[in-house]
């Protein structure tokens, strides 16, 4: 029993320690990069990915409802984009902003599942990197879905793509082939990194903690 409450504060801990952390990188310059006024190099999808991977499905599902919550409150300041995106419907930019966080976790936790026979650095950088690579995707998704089906030229967002000559759909191409692919290459080296440094420091217990989920 004293063990199971002494793994159970262990696990609340290191889950409170990474939402802190994406905290942090919301409110600094560290998580989100800008690059011009359309692109954003995001990194602050580590902690979930980390939590995925080391916590499980539930740990990164936690996490990521934090980075979707930090993402929503940024929106109207982040950038360009994103205050057009605030400015044309406010719902719509939550829910962009949170669901699609919500499966960085989740992705990272099964890709690693299913690579857990490959050396262990290994599966954590492809794990960190399935989960960049599905924060991109599921946030483009999103985009695609509220926005490419709807006439939006009479709207903030319309506005502003149209100042830059650009539209919706270049935006989501755009991100996915720059943003999306450097910044998957970053998490593969970071999450391999820092979680072969948490095992070190014995901070995974994959025999004891994670036996069911490792299955």
């Amino acid at each position: 029993m004293r063990n199971k409450k002494r793994e159970k504060l262990l696990y609340l801990t290191q889950m409170a320690l990474l939402i802190a952390v994406t905290v942090l990188l919301a409110v600094t310059p560290l998580g989100y990069i800008p690059v011009n006024p359309l692109l954003t190099l995001v990194i602050i999808q580590i902690p979930a990915i980390i939590a995925g991977i080391t916590l499980g499905p539930e740990g990164g599902y936690g996490v990521g409802l934090a980075f979707g919550i930090t993402s929503f409150l940024r929106a109207p300041i982040e950038s360009a984009f994103t205050i057009a995106i605030f400015q044309d419907n406010i719902f719509w930019t939550f829910i962009i902003c949170v669901a699609p966080r919500l499966f960085i976790g989740l992705v990272a936790a099964g890709v690693f599942r299913l690579l857990k026979k490959l050396p262990k650095t290994l599966a954590y950088g492809i794990a960190g990197a399935a989960g960049s690579l599905a924060n991109t995707l599921f946030f483009l998704g999103a985009l695609f879905l509220v926005y490419s089906f709807r006439d939006i030229s009479n709207s903030a967002l319309g506005a502003f793509l149209s100042e830059i000559g650009t539209t919706i759909n270049a935006v989501i191409i755009g991100t996915a082939t720059t943003n999306g692919l450097i910044e998957a290459a970053v998490c593969f080296v970071a999450v391999a990194a820092i979680c072969k440094g948490l095992e070190a420091a014995k901070l995974i217990k994959w025999k004891k903690r994670y036996s069911n989920y490792l299955k």
